[in-house]
């Protein structure tokens, strides 16, 4: 098992800064499939909003270019007043398009947000993404 921090600090133009720290635990269950839990702090300027969340994941080899994640996320936004927490519930197939840097994700889910009563909304995610540096 693997455990991680990260501290990461921003400054935007318009929105000033935003500040999150984050602890993320891994667990190997088998050779191909890995367990993560990931406990998130986020901090804005501009809204003063503090927003906690956490998220469950469980990772698998499909293939030697496929994989497959299964997620589980609550996000709810603390101080100064709670209000808009959302849920997500997420299955994402993630295809090595080319060589070891470049990635296709697909992303079908679910999210029930406060400000719409916890109605099921249905989404549809496609990503296109590249890992620059090591890789290993």
């Amino acid at each position: 098992s693997e455990l991680k921090f990260r501290q990461a600090v921003r400054w935007y133009t318009v929105e000033g800064w935003e500040e999150t720290s984050q602890v993320q635990a891994n667990v190997r269950a088998a050779q191909s499939t890995l367990m993560r839990s990931t406990s998130k702090l986020e901090w804005e300027e501009a809204t003063s909003n503090v927003t906690p969340s956490q998220s469950f994941a469980l990772f698998w080899d499909v293939t030697a270019k496929s994989a497959l994640k299964i997620e589980l996320t609550g996000e709810w936004r603390s101080w100064p007043e709670s209000r808009e927490t959302a849920y997500q519930a997420s299955l994402a197939y993630r295809y090595k398009a080319y060589k070891e840097w470049f990635f296709v994700e697909l992303v079908p889910g679910v999210q029930h947000l406060q400000t719409e009563d916890y109605e099921p909304m249905p989404f549809v995610r496609l990503m296109f993404y590249t890992v620059f540096g090591d890789t290993r």
